[in-house]
């Protein structure tokens, strides 16, 4: 379901790039160079057209997956990986009109490919029900362990609130004024 998203998307008003295991590392290469772009324009008084970038399932795009999490490795290295890419991205993105959507199955994905400062960076998280350690471990609460079926959580890292919807259908939004008639 996940990757019928994009197609969902892309009437909205921005330029939109998805990620499949493939061309990961070249599109998020050429994302953070136009992070950079706009980060040396910033003075300029046009505001740039916001970019979406999309991570589908992220488990599949294994040169995201962290190898050495303690920085040991790649003495020498003289170009950013794509996982330092994405940091940046995830860091300064937002404030420059680069906005990111990761789709993960499970904690213990998250945790493999992001940094806990990657993960961070994330302000806006939507959950499914889970373990009450998995949503301790996202948003500081055990809000999603205790979620129903058809029931999600979306959280706001930047103010640590917390609120439950019931996700619908993209197909099902013509129906919304017959469905608020009937109430």
């Amino acid at each position: 379901r996940a990757l019928a998203l994009p197609g969902i998307w892309k009437d909205l008003p921005c330029e939109l790039s998805v990620a499949d295991s493939r061309g990961v590392d070249g599109m998020l290469k050429a994302v953070h160079e136009q992070l950079q772009k706009r980060i040396e324009d910033s003075d300029s008084a046009e505001e740039p057209a916001a970019i979406l970038l999309n991570l589908l399932q992220i488990g599949r795009l294994r040169s995201l997956r962290r190898e050495d999490e303690f920085g040991l490795g790649g003495f020498g290295e003289s170009e950013m990986t794509p996982d330092k890419h994405l940091e940046e991205i995830l860091r300064d993105g937002p404030s420059h009109g680069i906005h990111t959507m990761i789709w993960a199955e499970s904690y213990s994905t998250v945790s493999r490919w992001l940094s806990r400062s990657a993960i961070r960076e994330i302000e806006i998280r939507i959950l499914m029900q889970m373990s009450a350690n998995d949503s301790t471990n996202l948003v500081d609460s055990v809000a999603a362990s205790r979620l129903g079926d058809h029931v999600m959580l979306v959280y706001d890292e930047a103010t640590g609130q917390e609120q439950r919807f019931r996700p619908f259908a993209p197909e099902t939004l013509g129906e919304l004024p017959a469905w608020a008639s009937r109430s």
